[in-house]
């Protein structure tokens, strides 16, 4: 549990506690328990992932070289970035689960086409949907 206490906060588990001047909880749009007067200022939002198969090739070495990701923050937030087998994923706002496979599909060949047509066809692999945490003006919120 967490406790606070007249010099600052306790924490405590099973295996032990230990006493902090501050503490931080870094739990972003997922806060339950007393801490839900965070909610008040960050909402969640669906996001959507699609994996293609592991690339090989002369193309694909040529995407995202350096490991980094690519974030296009217009209106509809998308991202484009490799993993560590060498899967494209690709990802925008929206349940993936609201629409059929082949039409989630098509928007992953539209936008790998868009950004990297030297890959030509790509067989996508899977597709998850999660939910990620949003403030209104989209800036970092710190509450004491």
């Amino acid at each position: 549990g967490l406790q606070r206490t007249a010099d600052g906060w306790k924490v405590s588990t099973a295996a032990g506690s230990v006493r902090a001047e501050k503490v931080i909880i870094a739990s972003n749009a997922y806060t339950e328990g007393e801490w839900t007067d965070i909610k008040d200022h960050i909402f969640t939002g669906y996001y959507y992932q699609v994996a293609s198969q592991p690339l090989s090739g002369a193309e694909q070495a040529q995407i995202l070289r350096g490991g980094q990701g690519s974030w296009d923050t217009r209106t509809v937030l998308s991202n484009i970035r490799r993993d560590a087998h060498g899967r494209l994923l690709l990802g925008s706002l929206g349940n993936a689960g609201n629409y059929p496979l082949w039409f989630i599909r098509q928007w992953a060949d539209r936008v790998q086409q868009h950004y990297f047509p030297q890959l030509g066809r790509v067989d996508w692999q899977s597709t998850w949907t999660g939910r990620i945490g949003f403030t209104p003006d989209h800036l970092l919120r710190l509450f004491e």
